[in-house]
């Protein structure tokens, strides 16, 4: 059996698995198996490289997870594209599994919030109208722009996928919860003023680890199947999460 990439799959697959079905689509989950082995095995090896006081390949996994673990505060934001779509993450997450921002695919974009245990979702208007729940359908404008509680019928599927990418410490677990092959460290290179090592994976996936410790991880790109990054910014500079006011979520039918 494969191994998978602890850096890619998760999120991605995650994401856009739940977005998909928001959209009404069906879609396999990107970074999965079926998309990745067999581009990763009829690729050349990457090419490693020596560098005095590097972090092994075998150790860089155990080394992002204690630096996250160990943070108070990221924000991850970026495009990832494969076959099956493109997905797009703004989101700040803070230890206090505080959350908000975006998730999109294909354009629909998901406006989310993540504060005392409760999770809400906005409706946009363009997530309305590419609904195929027939609840959103029959409410219609009245929901424009209205933020909805997961308690409520009309959000709490969505959200229940979502979940795992709306928490610091689920999205760390997420991360590192599967096996993963040991990158190939492949050279050096400085990620928004952040010194790093890349590291190389058989399908040219390539992760950004900073080179001092703890040892951030600032940028995951796609396997070479696919295109695009997500960069991990903002370590230890938490963001204040509020509630959407009263006057701004949903009380109707529903609700």
């Amino acid at each position: 059996m494969s191994s998978r990439r602890w850096f890619v799959v998760p999120v991605l697959g995650a994401a856009l698995a739940v977005v998909t079905a928001c959209s009404g689509q069906s879609t396999p989950a990107a970074g999965s198996p079926s998309s990745s082995s067999s581009s990763s095995s009829s690729r050349p090896a990457p090419k490693a490289v020596t560098i005095l006081g590097a972090l092994p390949g075998n150790q860089v996994e155990s080394a992002v997870k204690s630096a996250f673990s160990g943070a108070t505060a990221v924000h991850i934001k970026g495009t990832l594209t494969n076959s099956t779509g493109t997905l797009s993450l703004d989101l700040q997450l803070n230890k206090d599994n505080t959350a908000a921002g975006t998730i999109s695919e294909g354009g629909a974009s998901i406006p989310l919030i993540a504060v005392n245990g409760k999770y809400y979702v906005q409706f946009t208007p363009q997530m309305i109208s590419q609904s195929t729940n027939a609840s959103v359908g029959e409410i219609g404008s009245a929901l424009s722009n209205k933020w909805v509680s997961s308690d409520s019928s009309l959000a709490s599927s969505m959200v229940a996928g979502l979940k795992p990418l709306l928490s610091f410490d689920s999205f760390v677990s997420s991360m590192f919860g599967q096996s993963s092959e040991v990158p190939t460290l492949t050279g050096t290179d400085v990620v928004n003023n952040l010194s790093v090592y890349t590291y190389e994976s058989a399908d040219g996936s390539v992760v950004y680890v900073g080179k001092a410790g703890p040892h951030y991880l600032a940028r995951m790109t796609a396997p070479a199947s696919g295109s695009g990054s997500i960069d991990f910014t903002g370590w230890n500079q938490p963001v204040a999460v509020t509630p959407p006011p009263a006057s701004a979520i949903y009380t109707g039918p529903g609700a």
